[in-house]
């Protein structure tokens, strides 16, 4: 089993199964190491060929209301109004400084997951 880089997809598919033959190696064997070999090497591939985007801010508050159990409710209070918590939500207004600063000390949503820039839709 000969570990080289990784260049094109045949050789990721490969490395991929030489991992799944030496995931449970020996401590201390030289099949551990080429599997630590490998993981470097494929998670490099990975980040390079199939990156992973940030969502879309909204989306991210909206999850974490979700995950934690904060309701509609409580975005208001972080936000201020209802009003402006339902503007929000419905990309009619867009997330200030304060509210990602209040996200992230209050709910501990990461900022860079509310600076990404999106879409405001129209406003009827």
């Amino acid at each position: 089993m000969c570990v080289r880089p990784i260049k094109t997809k045949a050789d990721f598919d490969a490395s991929l199964q030489l991992i799944d033959l030496t995931w449970q190696a020996a401590e201390g064997s030289c099949d551990e190491e080429r599997f630590q070999v490998l993981s470097v090497l494929v998670e490099d591939y990975e980040r390079s060929h199939y990156p992973i985007d940030f969502p879309d801010p909204i989306e991210a508050i909206q999850y974490f209301m979700n995950y934690h159990d904060h309701g509609e409710e409580n975005f208001a209070s972080l936000v201020g109004s209802e009003k402006s918590a339902q503007e929000i939500l419905l990309k009619q207004k867009p997330l200030t400084l304060s509210l990602i600063e209040k996200l992230y000390t209050e709910w501990g949503v990461p900022p860079a997951l509310l600076i990404k820039s999106y879409k405001l839709e129209e406003n009827d």
